[in-house]
């Protein structure tokens, strides 16, 4: 048994005792979904803390596809090749990029690393909150129609 293999059964075996292996900013999180004994937990905790390293590899993999899912369809620069647009990922973290390099009339199909490629977050954001000075009260930005519905009623 090679060493990929070795760990994917391993994982596999954690999975069967309820515990999810998860990327969460930067550090590898195993969470229960169940109650363990406690000599079950800390077998598989131990054993899982030995392979470390390659089980927040797979995790932040995951979760870099997971994430890269809201922005399908975004448009990307891919370092040596341009502006193109972010397609798809799959669960080995790898991104689905389709470009058209400087120079050339065709389309070019590939795959990056999310170390490659740069996102243009073009989605619409929320207004954020302003802090009044000398309070603790938060205020939000009002819409239009809240301004023209308070000017009608005579608040604003």
């Amino acid at each position: 048994m090679n060493r990929e293999e070795k760990l994917a059964e391993l994982v596999a075996k954690a999975q069967k005792l309820g515990l999810e292996s998860r990327f969460e900013g930067g550090l590898l999180a195993i969470r229960p979904k169940r109650e363990l004994d406690g000599d079950a937990l800390e077998t598989a905790m131990s054993d899982l803390a030995e392979h470390s390293a390659e089980i927040r590899t797979i995790a932040e993999r995951r979760a870099i596809v997971e994430r890269a899912k809201e922005f399908f369809g975004s448009r990307v620069w891919v370092y040596g090749y341009g502006e193109g647009t972010l397609e798809g990922g799959d669960a080995d973290g790898r991104l689905f990029v389709r470009v058209r390099p400087e120079g050339f009339n065709n389309f070019t199909n590939l795959t990056a690393t999310a170390n490659t490629v740069v996102i243009l977050d073009e989605r619409p954001s929320e207004a954020p909150a302003l802090q009044l000075e000398g309070g603790s009260e938060t205020v939000r930005p009002k819409g239009l129609l809240q301004t023209v519905r308070n000017k009608f009623r005579g608040e604003a």
